[in-house]
């Protein structure tokens, strides 16, 4: 089998890999949504304070410093890294332990303390599987970890779904995310070829401890930056708002991962082979810059332009507020989305510093803007949140093009495309919308869900597409899949 045929054949498992890890919490969310109230979807995103930060620290926690290091190092650094990461997350549920009470009260409802510290169980779960999660993704074990996570992933749904039909409400939700981590981490240690030892020594660690805690704290202020306007709009708005805000982020959410994983967790081991490559780097990241982009643009925007339609269509009145969430979400998750490229860039380069850094400056713009917009209703803190992405797009794009000596000019012609064939079909949804709104119709709507992807994909240029194709990606990403389909030596030690 040749090499481009072997990269076409097992891309689609590295696309499922990273699916599994961000679309379990949205995905349990909406499957338990019919039998649940909004105000009970409110206390479940209450509970989604636990499970948001054990995907950040399992994808982009510590641990990621393995998929830097050679052969020798990790496998030195990686059992005290395992042993000191569950001591974390044992320190992170007490702290959450002793915290629940307060949070409860700050938003008016006393059976929210114990949903957090039943929830919290799932972060040292989460950094029991972090170690083995990262040696997975440095051996590019994309399709050996593919299916024991698939299996992974429909345990909760099993826990969940018959708990919320007997009429257990937010429980439902918050049991079946305990089992989901728990099922994720047997499921990533029965099939990667590493087993933790004895050693504990944080001397190990010292060399790495820069960066293993860059990466924690990015981990964490991305978890409060995607938190704290879900506590802004249970405080200001209500429980119920709340609802239909976490289940617009579920839904917007889980889109965005389908656009963003796959390449993200394809770019990070790619850009860092090439690193010391100025012109192989440049191509490389152009090349995943598109792919993302494109991505994102599709998936991404797929509820900012059909959502708001889809809802006056199929739901009740009661359930307009949603609409308004999908189409602002819909587009801040976009844009979010494309900005992986970036963040994956400054991995590969050994430069973790540079993304919270920028996180910071943009949300030291934006929260404030949060807070005034909140008590002025949902849709107006929606914009508000929507803008949050605008100093993060101008930050890193000054950055990438220091970094790479990358001309503006560059970044713009990988992004031309998908912005142009997002605004075909943002126009053909909102068109659908409105007509729905003045006829009472459902079937520009559903017109709308066939019209908008078509239009998409008619708009996309010529130029974007050669773009993605650009020689260094291709080949590399075919070579790295192609490296996970040969057996590698230490998965037989």
């Amino acid at each position: 089998m040749s090499t481009e045929n072997a990269g076409a054949r097992a891309l689609p498992w590295a696309a499922l890999q990273g699916l599994l890890l961000t679309a379990g919490q949205p995905l349990l969310v909406l499957a338990c949504s019919p039998w649940v109230s909004p105000r009970d979807l409110g206390l479940a995103a209450l509970a989604g304070l636990a499970p948001t930060l054990a995907v950040a620290l399992l994808s982009a926690g510590p641990a990621q410093e393995l998929v830097r290091l050679a052969e020798s190092e990790w496998r030195r650094v990686a059992s005290p890294l395992f042993w000191w990461g569950i001591g974390a997350g044992l320190l992170l549920w007490a702290a959450l332990w002793l915290a629940a009470p307060l949070a409860a009260a700050a938003v008016n409802a006393p059976e929210a303390a114990p949903v957090l510290r039943v929830s919290g169980l799932r972060l040292p779960l989460a950094m029991a599987a972090a170690i083995p999660f990262a040696i997975a993704q440095r051996g590019l074990m994309f399709r050996s970890t593919a299916w024991p996570l698939t299996v992974a992933a429909l345990v909760p749904l099993g826990v969940a779904l018959p708990l919320a039909w007997s009429g257990a409400g937010y429980w439902a939700v918050v049991v079946g995310g305990v089992a989901a981590e728990a099922a994720r981490a047997i499921a990533l240690a029965s099939v990667v070829p590493w087993k933790p030892g004895a050693e504990a020594s944080w001397t190990v660690l010292r060399p790495h401890a820069r960066f293993g805690t860059l990466q924690l704290a990015h981990s964490l202020q991305a978890w409060v930056a995607n938190q704290a306007d879900r506590a802004l709009v249970a405080v200001a708005l209500g429980l119920e708002a709340l609802g239909y805000y976490s289940l617009g982020f579920s839904v917007c959410g889980y889109l965005a991962g389908v656009a963003a994983e796959p390449v993200a967790r394809l770019a990070y081991p790619v850009l860092a082979r090439v690193r010391g490559h100025a012109p192989q780097l440049r191509e490389a990241y152009l090349g995943a810059l598109a792919t993302g982009a494109t991505a994102a643009a599709f998936f991404g925007l797929a509820p900012a332009a059909l959502g708001p339609g889809l809802v006056d269509a199929l739901l009740p009145a009661r359930w307009a507020p949603l609409g308004l969430v999908l189409a602002g979400l819909g587009l801040h998750f976009a844009a979010w989305s494309a900005l992986r490229v970036n963040q994956e860039l400054f991995k590969a380069l050994g430069r973790p510093e540079i993304a919270p850094r920028q996180l910071a400056v943009a949300l030291a713009v934006s929260v404030p803007l949060w807070v005034a917009a909140a008590p002025l209703g949902l849709g107006a803190f929606v914009a508000a949140r929507a803008f949050t992405v605008v100093p993060l797009w101008w930050l890193q794009g000054r950055q990438v093009g220091r970094l790479l000596e990358l001309p503006a000019a560059s970044r713009r012609s990988a992004l031309g495309g998908p912005l142009a064939a997002s605004a075909a079909m943002l126009v053909v949804g909102l068109a659908g919308d409105l007509v729905v709104r003045l006829h009472g119709t459902p079937w520009p709507a559903l017109a709308a869900v066939v019209a908008g992807p078509l239009a998409f994909a008619l708009v996309l240029r010529a130029g974007w597409a050669e773009l993605l194709r650009a020689p260094a990606w291709a080949r590399l990403r075919a070579e790295a899949v192609a490296e996970e389909l040969r057996p590698a030596e230490g998965d037989h030690q």
